[in-house]
């Protein structure tokens, strides 16, 4: 196992929160410099710098960094990887969410069609009748 796969391993808390941050350890775990990065790639060292410090995010770069650093790009922007059960547990707990969310969409609405006829009914009540 190369050094940057076992760097990516462990639990979610041990990894960084940012993308900056996965990238910094990613480089570090393959023990390369911020020059020699910068070098392999064709870029300054400042742009290394600037994307490990999440100046900016190095969205072109994203596939050349993942190969050089020998992790996948999805670790490098959301700290887990393509199979992982992380990912799964990340993917069922959206799933969940969203049914959730149906389900209170659909209660929104029948709350907004009670009300409506509430407030008919209401007005009913409180209009006096012409024939009174």
């Amino acid at each position: 196992m190369s050094a940057a796969r076992s760097a990516q391993r462990g639990s979610g808390q041990d990894r960084p929160a940012s993308v900056g941050g996965r990238l910094k350890a990613a480089r570090k775990a393959t023990g390369m410099t911020q020059t020699k990065a910068a070098e392999a790639l064709g870029v300054t060292r400042r742009s290394i710098y600037e994307w490990e410090t999440d100046e900016r995010v190095p969205m072109a770069h994203l596939p050349e960094l993942a190969q050089l650093y020998g992790v996948p790009v999805t670790m490098l922007l959301y700290g887990v990887e393509p199979a992982s059960e992380e990912l799964a547990a990340l993917r069922e707990m959206i799933n969940q969410l969203a049914t959730q969310l149906e389900g209170l969409h659909l209660d929104v609405r029948v709350l907004v069609e009670s009300t409506g006829e509430g407030f008919s009914i209401l007005r009913d009540l409180l209009t006096p009748n012409e024939g009174d």
